[in-house]
């Protein structure tokens, strides 16, 4: 093969990586949610004991430190608060799936 070849191939092998390059860039930046599902009309003491659990796990040192080593900032949330971010995403999407 020739040397003009060889630089042919790397440069569209470095084209074809810049966008993945990109992204892996910004990836730490956008948020990332583990969602828990439970049955609709669960009991709610259950959910939210889960809910307790999960947030008491999240403040231990011990997985503080592997999200840290991750690079990750652990985010707990309420049922509530999950509850309105799923409307509004709803609300949100049907609306970009309507205009197409």
């Amino acid at each position: 093969m020739s040397a003009r070849f060889l630089l042919a191939r790397l440069a569209l092998a470095l084209l074809a990586a810049a966008p993945l390059a990109a992204a892996a860039q910004t990836y730490p930046s956008k948020p990332v949610r583990l969602i828990v599902p439970v049955t609709t009309g669960g009991p709610s003491g259950i959910v939210t004991r889960l809910n307790d659990e999960i947030v008491k796990a999240l403040a231990s040192p011990d997985v503080r430190k592997r999200f840290d080593d991750l690079g990750l900032v652990p985010k707990s949330s309420t049922p509530q608060e999950f509850g309105d971010f799923l409307i509004a995403e709803m609300t949100r999407w049907k609306a970009v799936l309507a205009a197409k």
